[in-house]
């Protein structure tokens, strides 16, 4: 019944043992759920997104099977019933763009043991999305079973204040998405195993106690992506960064994006141009006693854009033959002023694109160019840079034999053609 434009009710009570799914989206009369009478215990899917529903029955703890809950862009739902902590099953939850809805209920602890519940609280939870649904507090996460479990978290633009310390709980989180909390002070800790944060937009972010021991390669690893565009109060992120943060990802790539108008300036290779361009080159040659062991290269620019949608793409040539490529897109947030783009790329991931285009390695030493351009968005580049990544034991190539680029935009042209 997905997409019925003339739907508006449904029975009052159902009862349907043998349901699996349940498809009412884009159904946008629809303004009422109807009971559930009984167990339904075959029920795993229900997707409710864009209809005119403003709250579920607390009849929904009969659907002891549901595993995944869709009522994105449920633009007059306000209320979720205590008993969807009792959905013992549910992994998925998507809430995004319910605005109305400013707060999850609280929990009751059942006084009997025989409870249909039991005694865990959405202890399957995997993925939680509340994308835009203006939460004034997050109180009620703390209450839930799934600590080991949730793996994507998503609160962007929540009104919280700050992110509660028992967030380093949630022990198997991957992804945790902020972007557009305004009104977020403070970001006091994050969850060990996290891969990515994405706090862009986060205009009153100004406590983030661990961000000094992230960027120097000190605590939390794992890490492979962190947006903190338009975090301007978090103030000289760059000059905590450094390559022991790189170092420190061993095998893993990562980027990250921040405030600032040139790339870092411990790289190996920098230019700062003498006005904004649309592409940028630099230039830069690997020795002949190179070992690629350990080692990666960490790409950066600096740019500015009007647009909040864009994309920009970073090119890495060996005598002039493509090796690798990669594209960065932004969609989150508009920057309000010149930003820092930087990936760092293990060697053994450029050796797997590298095979993949049935394509070798030449023997050092060689030339290497990275190209940073774009195609159609008015997107301008500052700065660029590159850095050769090399751990302590890793001595063979001393970071001043990583020759290249030039200050002011000299040296190296910044055009490019494709």
């Amino acid at each position: 019944m997905r997409g019925c434009r003339k739907l508006t009710k449904l029975p009052g009570r159902v009862h349907l043992k043998s349901l699996e799914s349940i498809d009412l989206s884009h159904c946008g009369r629809l303004k009422n759920f109807p009971e559930i009478v009984g167990k339904m215990e075959s029920l795993g899917e229900m997707n409710l997104s864009g209809t005119a529903i403003e709250e579920l029955p607390s009849s929904i703890r009969y659907l002891i099977r549901l595993y995944s809950l869709k009522l994105s862009n449920c633009k007059n739902f306000t209320n979720l019933p205590c008993s969807i902590y009792e959905l013992q099953n549910l992994q998925f939850v998507y809430l995004r763009g319910c605005q109305k809805l400013v707060r999850f209920p609280n929990k009751v602890i059942p006084t009997n043991s025989n409870d249909i519940a039991g005694s865990l609280t959405l202890p399957n939870l995997f993925h939680l999305y509340i994308e835009g649904a203006n939460l004034s507090e997050i109180d009620f996460l703390g209450t839930l079973d799934c600590w080991s479990r949730l793996g994507i978290l998503d609160l962007s633009g929540s009104n919280f204040v700050r992110l509660p310390e028992w967030i380093t709980k949630f022990v198997n989180m991957q992804e945790l998405n902020l972007v557009g909390c305004k009104r977020l002070v403070e970001i006091p800790d994050l969850p060990p195993n996290i891969h990515s944060v994405d706090a862009s937009g986060c205009i009153s972010l100004e406590r983030f106690p661990k961000l000094p021991n992230i960027l120097e390669g000190k605590e939390l690893q794992r890490h492979r992506r962190m947006d903190l565009s338009n975090c301007w109060r978090l103030l000289d992120i760059a000059a905590h960064f450094s390559d022991h943060f790189l170092i420190a990802c061993k095998q893993l790539s990562i980027g990250v994006v921040f405030p600032g108008s040139e790339v870092p300036m411990w790289f190996n290779c920098r230019k700062n141009l003498k006005k904004p361009v649309k592409n940028c080159d630099i230039s830069f040659e690997i020795p002949r006693d190179f070992r690629w062991e350990k080692k990666g290269l960490a790409l950066s620019v600096a740019f500015e854009t009007p647009f909040k949608f864009g994309s920009f793409y970073a090119v890495i040539h060996v005598n002039e033959e493509k090796i690798y490529g990669v594209m960065f897109e932004f969609g989150s947030t508009i920057f309000e002023s010149a930003h820092v783009w930087l990936l760092y790329v293990p060697f053994c991931k450029m050796d797997e694109y590298v095979k993949l285009n049935q394509s070798t390695w030449p023997r050092p030493p060689f030339m290497c160019r990275a190209s940073f351009y774009r195609d159609y968005d008015p997107l301008y580049f500052k700065s660029c840079g590159v850095h050769l990544v090399v751990p302590q034991d890793g001595g063979d190539i001393p970071s001043s034999r990583l020759v290249g680029g030039s200050e002011e935009g000299g040296g190296f042209g910044v055009d490019i053609q494709h």
